[in-house]
């Protein structure tokens, strides 16, 4: 129900290639395993009074008061998580977190107008999108991360440019092919500006190869993200490292599908057992049909919602988390797929039956069962460790997140 950007940049704190000092030589030694939990100690009555504010001011001011919103609900969920008893701080401010905000409502209304006039300028202004979002993306891990603090030490994003767009421009490339390929055949202006005098059905085919090929190489391309993120975490002179491979990516994603596939099994059995005599009646197998087609909407979107994103959330966030660490720290993740969909499952009936007044206790109880799956496991003291990354005067994270645009895009 709730995203997982809060474990994000909260808990990453291992080093590849530790510092080379004389502090560090002195504690970076193996030493019995120090385990940490991470606690959230919010509630969803306190998290209502928050929630319900946000939500009719950002109303009343059609939608200006959300970087004050995000501010408010970050606080207070960043104040709750605690890693050695001592909480997270969120230092951003929404006058600057406004300007980001501008900036994706800008790009939004220009693609959404753009759609309107023409396939053309549908595409031009999705390859512009495309083009920016690589920096956008970072940019929006710099701020988030920049701003982010624990017992004083700032965290730090130090991915570049270059790297962000080595792992999520091939993708961008693949989708706009397969959406020129696709929008040949709703505008002839296209067709005659690129030259193309091809038999549409050659078009489709060549439209359905591209796709098919996209959602063959996603798993990779989902990993080159997440090694882009896990790879530039700081906090301090930390940074982390994801050690995984592309391959049991791939084995999430291909028991997420495979979980998937079973809806229409599930939705041909029930439509068999409502309808047993379609086979002997003419028109059954077109009564069938509708009402396979009435079910299948909301029911997909409710089982994958409800089983298959669960499953897919809880696999990944114990493989991924799990593999960030090196010899002196480790996070490890042990989320329950079980507890997750039972309350998922609770928390979907509740937000149905109060109209969506449940929604903050839903979010309260998410992001605790998440949060509370991470164990950050060290050799080193922790209090050790602290003295070793405070640093001696100033704090330049902080001064480089100051002068960052405040993009958000709840990563």
């Amino acid at each position: 129900m709730v995203d997982s950007g809060g474990i994000t940049g909260m808990v990453s704190s291992i080093d590849a290639d530790p510092p080379r000092n004389s502090v560090f030589s002195r504690l970076l030694h193996p030493r019995q395993a120090h385990h940490i939990p991470v606690e959230f100690t919010a509630s969803g009555s306190e998290y209502f009074r928050i929630w319900i504010v946000n939500l009719l001011l950002t109303f009343v001011t059609l939608g200006f008061y959300y970087p004050w919103a995000k501010v408010r609900k970050l606080r207070y969920f960043y104040a709750n998580t605690q890693i050695a008893g001592q909480g997270l701080d969120f230092h951003g401010q929404p006058r600057k977190m406004l300007r980001g905000t501008m900036l994706a409502g800008v790009l939004w209304a220009l693609y959404s107008q753009a759609m309107e006039l023409s396939a053309l300028s549908a595409l031009v202004a999705a390859v512009l999108v495309s083009a920016l979002l690589p920096a956008l993306v970072r940019a929006a891990l710099q701020f988030r991360l920049a701003h982010t603090s624990w017992r004083g030490l700032r965290f730090a994003f130090a991915g570049n440019s270059r790297k962000a767009y080595a792992a999520m421009l091939a993708p961008l490339v693949l989708g706009l092919v397969s959406l020129a390929l696709l929008s040949h055949d709703q505008d002839v202006q296209a067709s005659q500006l690129l030259g193309l005098d091809i038999d549409q059905q050659w078009i489709n085919i060549a439209a359905l190869v591209v796709f098919a090929a996209l959602l063959l190489v996603a798993p990779y391309f989902f990993w080159r993200l997440k090694k882009y993120q896990h790879d530039h975490f700081r906090l301090a002179q930390l940074q982390t490292e994801l050690r995984l491979g592309a391959g049991p990516v791939y084995g999430v994603f291909l028991r997420s599908f495979g979980l998937m596939a079973l809806l229409p099994l599930l939705l041909g059995g029930i439509a068999l057992l409502a309808y047993p005599g379609a086979g002997k009646d003419p028109g059954g197998w077109l009564r069938l049909t509708m009402m396979l087609a009435g079910i299948a909407f909301l029911g997909g979107m409710l089982y994958f919602y409800v089983v298959v994103s669960p499953y897919f959330q809880t696999r990944m966030q114990n493989l991924l988390w799990t593999k960030t660490g090196n010899r002196y720290l480790r996070l490890r993740s042990e989320l329950q797929f079980r507890r997750y969909l039972l309350l998922q499952l609770k928390n979907y009936l509740l937000v149905t039956i109060t109209l969506g007044l449940y929604w903050p206790w839903a979010a309260v109880a998410t992001r605790r069962l998440r949060l509370e799956a991470v164990t950050l496991v060290s050799r080193i003291d922790i209090d050790e460790l602290y003295m070793a990354l405070r640093p001696p005067s100033g704090d330049a994270a902080a001064d480089m997140g100051d002068e960052l645009m405040g993009f958000e895009l709840g990563i």
